[in-house]
């Protein structure tokens, strides 16, 4: 928010005149805000230290109505008042906050302990489980090291809580927060949004420079007296941040040899690549005589290894330093030195969801996307920027496409243009349906004047690489004596006379090749 010369002084900070605007709004009127102080611990990470500017204070606000495919403008401003006129709305206490999902409400008692606990009420408040958030650390010396091609604990019992915990709780108009200090060189912000939204900001490093191998990771586990799961020792990963895989505990569905399949390796042999959730569905909760199934997921913003070692446990593997190697190639431990060469630091943010398996299965791809996609923010000087030419925002499309339509794919057409005479007005166009088989049939969306400035005339489909058309590929393709013969090519898209509308099924990426005319009016 400010530079060094400059920042916000925290004792003072209600004498400092805030004005934050969505000058998309006709009206103008001041957007509710939060100002969160930057903890200590974000400061002094090496990094920021580069910086000409180090913020001390974090603006948070919902800005509601973001433009799709484009951009939106908010003016910000804080100036220094003589009056005593309160402009923060953040306030420190040790009460509870709720906050509700679909189904369930998330009672967070902000009872700073070695474990985070969360009450999550469901249906009525006499039923409820706890969410228990466990940063976990645990050695790797042993006579063979873990390093960068193994990951070797010693054994689970070699796992530990923290020794000493403390924290501090930030309560305000639209986030609640928890920061709990495990050691010096590891803590994490437990978020709570009026939205419902709960998430885990984690930062892990640098390790103590005293020779030993540490691996820290961190679980999240459901407790409660009524919770019961259908499929033991069952969950699911993410393959390559698309569909899942169900994972089995110890076992392994494609082992086809006749001897059994034993797993000696408990801990390392069930971890699994997590490119950006992990997932159980196997959750039973009593409500009136009925079992209702719930879910827990965990969506990352970067890679993990994960995996579930208990029913109604997940964990995932935050950061690793070795001090010896693992002798399987590299000739050096897994020790990256970061900037200022005393160690890396390593931060990440968790989304958790735990509701019923429907609404987590619905809305599953979709906040996945979220998180590895969050929006840019971009920082204009206001001196800079001129506000009376009413640009207050742009999109490159007139309406929005469906929660669950991913436009991956808007580039002019073809790539390389030799004689700009015969260049043709294409746009190669490649949508998504993040909807899975089971719960969702074709999504149809008019495209016709989809695009601002332009009228799209004409579509052909082609395969993914853009290279082909999709009819000619299906029409020539090989054909085994023992497949059935084709009923032809269906067209995922209709065109008439006055309009052209794709058809987009579920758990697939559509390409197509879309040909436009300049609107007259632009």
């Amino acid at each position: 928010m400010n530079d060094n010369n400059n920042n916000i002084d925290n004792n003072s900070l209600n004498k400092y005149q805030i004005i934050l605007k969505d000058l998309r709004n006709p009206s103008q009127q001041s957007l509710p805000y939060q100002l969160n102080l930057i903890n200590q611990r974000t400061i002094q990470i090496p990094e920021r230290q580069s910086s000409t500017h180090r913020l001390n204070y974090e603006l948070l606000f919902n800005p509601k109505n973001i433009l799709p495919v484009g951009l939106n403008l908010f003016y910000f401003m804080i100036n220094r008042t003589s009056s005593s006129s309160s402009s923060s709305s953040t306030s420190s206490s040790a009460s509870s906050t709720s906050s509700s999902f679909k189904s369930t409400t998330l009672r967070i008692p902000f009872i700073v302990t070695e474990t985070m606990k969360l009450q999550l009420h469901y249906n009525d408040f006499d039923n409820y489980v706890q969410i228990i958030i466990n940063p976990i650390k645990s050695e790797t010396n042993g006579p063979q090291s873990s390093g960068a091609y193994v990951f070797l604990p010693k054994s689970n019992s070699s796992a530990n809580k923290f020794d000493s915990v403390h924290g501090i709780i930030t309560r305000g108009t639209l986030v609640d927060e928890a920061y709990i200090e495990y050691s010096s060189w590891a803590s994490m912000i437990v978020r709570l949004y009026h939205n419902g939204e709960l998430e885990v900001e984690w930062t892990v490093g640098s390790f103590p420079s005293d020779m030993i191998g540490r691996e820290t990771i961190i679980r999240y586990t459901i407790d409660g007296n009524n919770v019961q799961y259908r499929d033991t020792g069952e969950f699911f990963t993410d393959s390559s941040g698309r569909r899942l895989i169900k994972r089995l505990r110890n076992r392994r569905d494609d082992w086809s040899l006749p001897i059994q399949y034993h797993e000696i390796q408990n801990i390392t042999g069930n971890y699994y690549p997590i490119v950006n959730r992990i997932m159980i569905k196997n959750i039973l909760l009593e409500w009136l005589n009925e079992k209702i199934l719930f879910g827990l997921a965990i969506y990352t913003d970067r890679s993990h290894g994960g995996t579930s070692l208990k029913d109604g446990q997940l964990e995932l593997m935050l950061h690793r330093q070795t001090v010896y190697d693992d002798n399987l190639g590299v000739n050096e431990p897994l020790m990256e030195l970061g900037l200022d060469n005393k160690g890396l630091i390593v931060r990440g943010t968790h989304k958790i969801r735990f509701d019923e398996l429907y609404f987590i299965e619905y809305e599953d791809r979709m906040i996945a996307q979220t998180m590895r996609r969050p929006i840019l923010p971009m920082f204009i000087p206001v001196n800079k920027l001129n506000l009376s030419n009413h640009f207050n925002g742009w999109s490159g499309i007139t309406k929005s496409l469906p929660n669950n339509i991913h436009l991956l794919s808007l580039i002019s057409w073809p790539l390389n243009i030799v004689d700009k005479a015969e260049c043709k007005k294409q746009l190669l166009v490649r949508f998504e349906n993040m909807h899975t088989l089971n719960n969702s049939e074709y999504t149809q969306i008019d495209v016709t004047h989809l695009f601002y400035g332009i009228t799209i005339i004409d579509v052909t489909e082609m395969i993914l690489t853009a290279d082909r058309l999709k009819e000619d590929v299906i029409l020539h393709r090989l054909h085994w004596p023992t497949e059935p013969i084709s009923q032809g090519v269906v067209k995922n898209y209709e065109m008439n006379s006055s309009s052209i509308s794709l058809k987009l099924p579920p758990d697939k990426i559509m390409t197509y090749l879309l040909s436009y005319e300049i609107n007259d009016s632009i």
